[in-house]
């Protein structure tokens, strides 16, 4: 077994160290819904390799779950408005007169726990439209598959921002994002 395949598997350990620990206080029934309808991905996957803390846990609905997105999102809202993030919390800003308002919008749900639900579209048919390519491995809870490519190791190991999607123009933000955490652009 090859370098990248030996630190791959540990990194899928810590991955799932990092879930067990970060869904304790999640209800049962979300901690349910992310085990088999989702996935995780995005630059939390690169924030545990380098031992640092992630702002958020991207989860992405696959592809089936993601045709009852809308349902999904309703009844999460709804049951178990008490594990979502307020904004508030997160941003600092109070709703209105003072009230918290759930962190909610139009392409995510975010709990308190930092997992966030995104709801813009299954992860196999947004992947392609990932900025860079260390956002793209993805872990399946359900199957307990890591799904992360020699390069991709190598592009979080290195912190090298290698961009993934040619079509999409990359905001400023988003490089300064990660060149502010020591990423350099290839």
């Amino acid at each position: 077994m090859n370098q990248w395949t030996i630190e791959a598997i540990a990194l899928k350990k810590k991955i799932k160290a990092h879930l067990n620990v970060a869904s304790e206080n999640l209800p049962d029934v979300l901690r349910l819904l992310i085990k088999k309808d989702c996935i995780l991905s995005g630059s939390s996957i690169s924030s545990i390799y380098h031992n640092e803390q992630p702002k958020d846990y991207d989860f992405w609905l696959k592809d089936y779950a993601f045709k009852t997105a809308e349902a999904i999102r309703d009844n999460i809202v709804e049951k178990y408005s008490d594990a979502i993030l307020d904004i508030s919390d997160n941003y600092g800003q109070p709703g209105a007169k003072g009230a918290p308002v759930p962190c909610v919008t139009p392409n995510a749900i975010t709990f308190k726990n930092k997992f966030q639900l995104i709801t813009l579209g299954d992860y196999h048919s947004e992947r392609k439209n990932f900025d860079f390519l260390h956002c793209t491995p993805y872990y399946d809870l359900d199957t307990d598959k890591f799904y992360i490519s020699e390069r991709q190791f190598y592009a979080i190991r290195d912190k090298i921002l290698i961009i993934h999607s040619e079509k999409r123009k990359i905001k400023d933000y988003r490089i300064q994002k990660f060149t502010g955490r020591g990423w350099r652009a290839e």
